[in-house]
């Protein structure tokens, strides 16, 4: 069977990121998640 790696969005856990950022990815990982995405690093401009 293949696995397909599972990332989780970080804005789904926006408050406990900002109480316990590195806690927060700890569990994320121990929950069985490959990676997370951030969006609130990248910049969108509006034309």
């Amino acid at each position: 069977m293949i696995e397909i790696p599972v990332a989780v969005q970080m804005f789904t856990l926006r408050k406990e990121s900002q109480e316990d950022s590195a806690g927060t990815l700890k569990k994320v990982a121990e929950l069985g998640y490959h990676g997370a995405l951030d969006l609130s690093v990248i910049s969108i401009k509006h034309c």
